[in-house]
C-alpha cells in the first residue's frame, strides 16, 4: 500500500521515566515494614495497594515517592523489586 503519515509538528521526546534516573533512589529512608508491604504488593501485582502504601510516606520524601509511583503506574515490577531488594536495612 505504501502509506505514509505526516505530522505537523515533530514528535516531542518522551518524558524521562523513573527507570532512567541517574542517581539511585534512597529507599532506605522508608521503614522496613513499609518496604516489605510494598514488595508483597508488587509481587502479587496489586499496584493499587502499592500506590496506597506510597501515599502514606512522609511528604519530605516526595521525589522518592513520585519516582516509585511512576514505576508502579508503568507496572514495572522488575525495577521496583530490584530497588526494594537492593536496599540496605534501615539503621537502628
Amino acid at each position: 500500500l505504501g502509506l505514509r503519515f505526516e505530522t505537523d509538528a515533530p514528535a516531542e521526546p518522551a518524558p524521562r521515566s523513573a527507570r532512567n534516573r541517574a542517581r539511585p533512589l534512597p529507599l532506605e529512608v522508608l521503614p522496613e515494614t513499609l518496604r516489605d508491604q510494598l514488595r508483597r504488593a508488587v509481587v502479587t501485582g496489586d499496584y493499587r495497594e502499592a500506590e496506597r502504601l506510597l501515599g502514606t510516606v512522609d511528604s519530605r520524601h516526595g521525589e522518592l515517592v513520585a519516582a516509585l509511583q511512576a514505576l508502579a503506574r508503568e507496572f514495572d515490577a522488575d525495577k521496583l523489586l530490584e530497588l526494594l531488594e537492593n536496599t540496605a536495612p534501615a539503621p537502628k
